[in-house]
């Protein structure tokens, strides 16, 4: 009824004025627009015409807003997500949603007599207690977060956090790693935690494994080597034996995902230098030179 002069159909009494109206014909018109779109691209198509038409990308990029980079972030691993549906949106969008979908930790926990595994955040853990409890993303750039590396105040308020997430198992704990993850689409390997050396060597069980890693590995020193990484990253002051800087403050680049950007610093760090480059559409991200795979904007290939 609200939209009825604009569908040529007999005006009503409406609760709406005329610049309301507009607002709500041109929603329509947005919303219409994106039903068109679902026949004709894929997930990840798609999400980019919502954020370019809506504008929601540009208002948090002009914002200032100190939560921004953390929604931008969110919205970039959403995009990497849709890479696990294949096709048109139309027959894609439903079963992504109902895989994205989040069920709250008190909906969870409402049928105390069923056997279930709850998923839950460490902001929603605290003055909650479970028999078993499994802890992953033990890696440096996840928990501790690559944003509080250079903050000690942040760096102490994730420990405090990881704290409370590992005393609400009162019989299990496991505490997990990836080696290799998927972040905004691209893989990237973390070294394991800092966390992980603050827990006294005595209390860590780590079940022997069947098989030699790769790499030649024993199995049964898998978690000295990880005490070993970890340490060395926690000293990260420490300058190890490198090649020299790679970038240097200045220079344009190009990363697969994240596309062309600014390096704003080249740090040593414990075999390796973390570069810091200022993205044109990702924002500031802090990279692993061994792993970023960044190449100089422009540089001829072979």
């Amino acid at each position: 009824q609200v939209l009825a002069p604009e569908q040529g159909q007999e005006p009503s009494s409406s609760p709406f004025d005329a610049r309301q109206r507009r607002g709500l014909v041109d929603f329509l018109g947005l919303i219409n627009g994106l039903r068109e779109q679902l026949a004709e691209v894929d997930l990840t198509a798609l999400i980019d015409v919502v954020m370019e038409r809506t504008g929601y990308r540009t208002a948090l990029l002009e914002s200032g807003d100190v939560d921004a980079e953390d929604r931008l972030d969110n919205l970039r691993e959403l995009r990497g997500m849709t890479a696990d549906f294949d096709g048109p949106a139309a027959e894609t969008l439903t079963p992504f949603l109902e895989s994205a979908a989040l069920v709250s930790d008190q909906d969870a926990l409402s049928e105390d007599d069923q056997q279930y595994l709850t998923l839950i955040t460490l902001h929603q853990i605290k003055g909650l207690e479970f028999p078993v409890v499994f802890m992953t993303g033990f890696e440096e750039g996840v928990l501790p977060h690559i944003r509080s590396l250079d903050d000690p105040e942040q760096l102490e308020e994730e420990r405090r956090i990881a704290y409370v997430g590992m005393t609400r198992a009162k019989q299990r704990l496991y505490l997990l790693r990836s080696f290799r993850r998927r972040l905004a689409g691209a893989p990237q390997a973390n070294p394991p935690s800092r966390f992980l050396l603050d827990i006294p060597y005595e209390l860590v069980d780590t079940p022997a494994r069947e098989r030699v890693t790769a790499g030649g590995r024993s199995p049964a020193r898998l978690s000295t080597l990880d005490r070993e990484a970890a340490a060395a990253v926690a000293a990260g002051d420490r300058a190890a034996d490198l090649e020299p800087p790679p970038f240097k403050a200045g220079d344009k680049i190009t990363h697969a995902s994240f596309g062309k950007g600014i390096v704003v610093s080249c740090t040593a760090k414990p075999g390796d230098y973390e570069i810091t480059v200022a993205f044109t559409d990702a924002g500031v991200k802090r990279l692993l030179h061994s792993f970023a795979k960044l190449e100089m904007a422009g540089a001829p290939t072979a």
